[in-house]
């Protein structure tokens, strides 16, 4: 039996507060806070904190879980971004605590900052991950229940630049590109995690899997479409995925990269309706028809076969193992993964279809003349 009464403030029209009080009959007493704030300019955050004092655990019985999110538009077209969460100890949602369900292993918070312009987007971000799952050997299992594992790997940060498509003297063909920075790090000393149990701590290459480098992307894609008979659209596109890591000092740089072919084809059927709705007088239906083939020529596929991380991702996906590589652009996306936590759409010769069906009103507005 749980019983919570909340007290709830208006503060001034952009802010509001609730605080809860109560309790849990079979654990203890409980406290809530949830504070809340939106301004004009689409600038909005909230925070939100719960506290419990748990009598069926022992070692932790102070058990809290933190929420915060905000999203604060800037000059200069920036927009910054925070999404934290935090909890007291990594069994709070595996104990049914209503206020963190369970949803993955981990944790993810983050900070970001993007911006917009003419010419060029991107962002900036920290990226943050507390594995839920932790099993560091060097730890008690009182430890392992409350800290974070230091081997979870952190990226720290990520760069994304793309540059809005452009069509040179107004021709029909389109350029775009997209570069990036991941720095893929991580609180434990050792570079990579050993699954040698008779040499632990000793690094067997294309085995156990490296756990820090700094990889940078560069992916151009070039594109144009037409319109057969006014009926349908076909674009066909190509694009180049490189990508160039630096394990420093644990295993030799490394360039891959391989292109990928693509050709969509969508129609647009579309009816309009009339109706007896004075706020709503009018409705359109959309149904859109998509067909996509990929192909990435494995011929064309450009990697050391030999080095480390490319044979520890082989080794992982030989054994239905997850997690040998930092995300999925580390894979080459040729076949789909059997394993369902590490799943890749397949583009390697895929012919992929859908349909999407929108619905779109056309609202009344009511004007008022100058002195009405």
């Amino acid at each position: 039996l749980s019983f919570v009464l909340p007290f709830f403030s208006a503060i001034n029209p952009s802010v509001d507060m609730t605080i809860g009080l109560g309790g849990f009959s079979a654990r203890g007493p409980r406290a809530e806070l949830e504070a809340r704030y939106a301004l004009k300019n689409n600038s909005f955050g909230n925070a939100n904190f719960y506290y419990m004092y748990d009598t069926t655990v022992v070692g932790y019985t102070h058990r809290w879980n933190v929420n915060l999110a905000q999203t604060q538009h800037l000059p200069f077209h920036l927009v910054e971004k925070f999404n934290f969460r935090e909890i007291s100890d990594n069994i709070y949602s595996y104990t049914g605590a209503p206020d963190s369900p369970v949803n993955d292993a981990t944790l993810a918070s983050s900070l970001s900052l993007e911006f917009d312009s003419s010419i060029i987007g991107g962002y900036a971000a920290l990226l943050q991950y507390r594995n839920l799952l932790n099993t560091s050997p060097s730890m008690t299992d009182l430890e392992r229940r409350v800290k974070w594992d230091p081997r979870t790997v952190q990226v720290y940060p990520r760069v994304q630049l793309t540059s809005n498509d452009a069509r040179p003297f107004g021709g029909p063909v389109a350029f775009g590109a997209t570069v990036g920075f991941d720095n893929f790090t991580r609180f434990a000393s050792e570079n990579f995690d050993s699954f040698a149990s008779l040499t632990p701590g000793v690094y067997r290459p294309g085995f156990d899997p490296l756990r820090r480098a700094r990889r940078f992307s560069f992916t151009p894609t070039v594109y144009t479409s037409f319109r057969p008979f006014d009926l349908f659209s076909i674009t066909p596109s190509v694009q180049y995925r490189a990508y160039y890591y630096n394990f420093d000092p644990a295993a030799a740089t490394l360039w891959r990269g391989y292109p990928v072919f693509q050709a969509d084809l969508y129609a647009q059927i579309e009816r309009v309706f009339d109706l007896e709705n004075k706020d709503r007088p009018r409705m359109k239906h959309l149904v859109r028809p998509t067909l996509t083939y990929s192909f990435i020529p494995q011929a064309w596929i450009s990697e050391d076969t030999a080095h480390p991380f490319i044979q520890q991702i082989k080794y992982a996906q030989g054994i239905g193992l997850s997690g040998f590589n930092f995300d999925s652009q580390d894979l080459v996306p040729i076949f789909s993964s059997p394993n369902a936590r590490n799943y890749i759409v397949p583009i390697g010769n895929s012919l992929t279809y859908g349909l999407r069906s929108q619905w779109i009103f056309l609202r009344h507005i009511k004007t008022l003349e100058a002195g009405s």
